[in-house]
């Protein structure tokens, strides 16, 4: 008897731990403008409830825009509320999540209001019979730059043989691009003449 007893004691117990295990719960999102580029260090405020009380706190967004929270939770439903002012327009989203289902996904778009740059090249003679073509840019940095010769840098020096078009797209932090060109004719004698355009977004 004393041994069956036991064993059930342990039996009873075990279930006790099975029920008691709590659950990982986790929400995950990213944050991006109206241009649809990723929006850095935003911040997302959240709430949830466990065993009976609310808990806070506030999390940002990584540089491509990423965020996540969770915790680990006794309760098996979890109800998540986040929020984060996109633009002076704050954005609320609830998640619900159960011992079945323990990650969910919000996301939030049109946050920063898009990025307003623009892009402007300059020419100037580098002192080895070429030229040197400047991008000077505005906007959210770090810029990516993009050229029609294949260079990512601001700057490019550059010596045709023949009458040529240089182009660069640059995008800024916020995911807004534009771009401008330079091009650089090339006389039957040699000499060279340079002529600028742009194109801004």
């Amino acid at each position: 008897m004393k041994k069956l007893l036991f064993t059930l004691a342990l039996i009873i117990t075990s279930i006790g731990l099975a029920v008691a295990q709590p659950f990982i719960y986790d929400v995950s999102g990213y944050v991006t403008n109206s241009n649809g580029g990723a929006v850095a260090n935003q911040a997302i405020n959240y709430s949830y409830s466990a065993s009976g009380i609310t808990l806070t706190g506030v999390v940002y967004t990584n540089s491509n825009g990423y965020y996540a929270v969770g915790d680990s939770i006794m309760d098996t439903i979890a109800v998540f509320n986040l929020s984060t002012n996109c633009s002076g327009t704050v954005q609320s989203q609830s998640v619900v999540l159960s011992s079945m289902f323990t990650s969910g996904t919000a996301n939030f778009t049109g946050c920063g209001g898009g990025s307003s740059c623009t892009v402007t090249t300059s020419q100037a003679p580098n002192g080895s019979g070429g030229y040197s073509i400047a991008a000077t840019s505005t906007g959210t940095g770090p810029f990516i730059y993009a050229w029609s010769n294949g260079s990512t840098a601001s700057s490019i020096s550059v010596q045709p043989t023949s009458t040529t078009t240089y182009c660069v797209t640059v995008t800024d932090a916020l995911g807004c691009s534009s771009n401008s060109c330079q091009t650089i004719t090339v006389a039957s004698s040699g000499c060279y003449a340079a002529f600028t355009y742009s194109v801004s977004g």
